[in-house]
């Protein structure tokens, strides 16, 4: 049987040049959270595409929580439209950039050599893996 691999989660992020008055932004946006003090961005949810989106007042973006690098990038390119329709934003440039993916993959019967997955690891892969039977239940011979 093929591996079957799913996307869990895909983050990205964006930079605006120019300062974000997330004050303004939380005024135009009352459904948006920010809590000034207790940390320093505004979260910015949204449904289509699902995700959570960071603010911060530097201009800095950080998109999580969508499904593909396509459904980040849409995320952040709505969000930003969103702010410069409300005149919170000009019309700078935007440069939005895929950070991280996380699947899962079902290997099913499939016989993996942990050994050579390691030197994967050396090139920011990170691997996890669950056993299906519980370590105290392996048959050792």
């Amino acid at each position: 049987m093929k591996p079957h691999m799913i996307v869990e989660n895909a983050v990205a992020s964006a930079r605006i040049n120019q300062k974000i008055d997330l004050g303004a932004v939380a005024t135009s946006f009352p459904e948006k959270t920010y809590r000034r003090g207790k940390f320093s961005g505004l979260v910015f949810k949204m449904e289509k595409p699902r995700s959570r989106l960071l603010i911060f007042e530097s201009g800095n973006i950080i998109c999580a929580g969508t499904k593909s690098e396509v459904d980040a990038e849409k995320a952040v390119m709505k969000c930003v439209g969103e702010l410069r329709k409300a005149g919170l934003l000009s019309s700078g440039s935007l440069e939005v950039e895929i950070r991280n993916i996380v699947a899962s993959v079902s290997l099913e019967d499939a016989v993996v050599d942990v050994e050579s997955l390691a030197a994967i690891e050396v090139a920011g892969v990170g691997i996890m893996y669950e056993r299906a039977v519980p370590r105290g239940d392996l048959p050792y011979g």
